[in-house]
């Protein structure tokens, strides 16, 4: 194991790779096996132009029939390492008929041009529109999810915790009273908690999609955090939670939310974009690692030949294209913001729990 640290220090922490070794993953679902009844999900921002909103789905779906006839098409001679540069060019190819396609004749035209296509290609396509996108229960589902793309990821916990900095630390309290009773209002505040558990909060809004720390205590006792899996409705004023004994409305409350869907009081994670790219880094992480350990091997040369190298290489390309994808769904402004100056959260909570060890897709 501390070979493997050292030799995947450039790509991944020591944690998150022992945690991606041996721990427990999940897979999510492919494409590949989606059905009626447990369809694929595409999820559209809405804070973009209608014309863009259309245009980037039927784009993806395109795209999605073109890449299972690559798969369907591609010989037992082609090189993986190809593959990359190929789905690259059927990407860039099906993105610029599509949009042709929306230009010249309009979205339902190009609905259709995607509908002939499923069906020369042997595929069904069945799609329909539906919001909210998720319920209470599909939302609790990926929660852990997400939680390990922060725990996994440097960049996106970065990214968040900088913007948790910003909004939770560095409160003063300021007024005509005397200092003395400033200071001690100032010391209450501090010993309350209040500063980290509204970090704790503010971080499992952007990460779960919602975070609460309730004031109904406040001040004959502490406020705490509610558990973002208890959360069956959220509103700027309350809170409904599923306990064992049933269901309680709490307030006040300080709410957080990551994205927010139509039709539902319920937020979803800002980082649910990542899954997916978390699992493809996984796999390649587990590629080049695996190609080290092959370059490593005495002997091993004649039975695999070149694969080492070639492995390696392609897994190296994919890792820093990835990190990249991981840095643009970031605002610039966001990854620019000063890093915190001191614990944001409280001891041994740094990472987030529950999560699951490693994301794959499929299988």
């Amino acid at each position: 194991m501390d070979w493997a640290i050292e030799q995947m220090a450039d790509w991944t922490t020591p944690e998150a790779l022992d945690s991606i070794l041996n721990g427990t993953g999940v897979a999510v679902q492919s494409p590949n096996d989606s059905s009626e009844g447990t369809p694929s999900v595409w999820a559209c921002v809405i804070n973009s132009a209608i014309e863009t909103q259309i245009e980037s789905t039927l784009t993806a779906l395109a795209m999605l029939l073109a890449r299972q006839s690559l798969v369907q098409d591609m010989t037992a001679e082609q090189k993986v390492a190809s593959i990359p540069e190929v789905a690259a060019r059927v990407d860039e190819e099906t993105t610029r008929l599509t949009s042709e396609e929306i230009r010249n004749n309009g979205w339902q035209s190009a609905c259709r041009a995607i509908r002939s296509r499923a069906a020369a290609s042997g595929f069904a396509l069945h799609v329909e529109y539906r919001s909210p996108l998720l319920d209470a229960e599909q939302v609790r589902s990926r929660m852990p999810l997400t939680r390990h793309v922060y725990n996994a990821s440097p960049i996106a916990s970065t990214a968040i915790d900088k913007i948790v900095s910003v909004l939770t630390q560095g409160w003063t309290i300021v007024g005509p009273g005397p200092e003395q009773i400033l200071q001690k209002t100032r010391d209450m505040l501090e010993l309350s908690g209040i500063p980290a558990l509204t970090a704790h909060a503010v971080r499992d809004g952007f990460v779960c999609g919602m975070g609460v720390l309730s004031l109904e205590s406040v001040p004959i006792k502490n406020p705490w955090l509610i558990r973002p899996e208890e959360i069956l409705e959220l509103t700027s004023d309350y809170v409904i939670v599923e306990r064992e004994h049933g269901r309680d409305q709490i307030s006040p409350i300080l709410p957080m939310k990551g994205g927010i869907q139509i039709g539902s009081t319920l937020g979803l994670s800002i980082l649910e974009p990542l899954v997916i790219t978390t699992a493809t880094r996984e796999t390649f992480l587990h590629t080049l690692l695996s190609a080290k350990v092959m370059q490593n091997t005495p002997g091993a040369r004649a039975q695999v030949g070149d694969w080492p190298e070639r492995s390696h290489a392609l897994a190296e390309r994919q890792l820093t294209a990835l990190a990249k994808t991981f840095e643009e769904t970031f605002n610039p402004a966001a990854l620019r913001m000063p890093a915190p100056k001191s614990a944001l959260y409280s001891p041994g909570m740094e990472l987030m729990r529950p999560a699951v060890a490693s994301i794959s897709i499929g299988g």
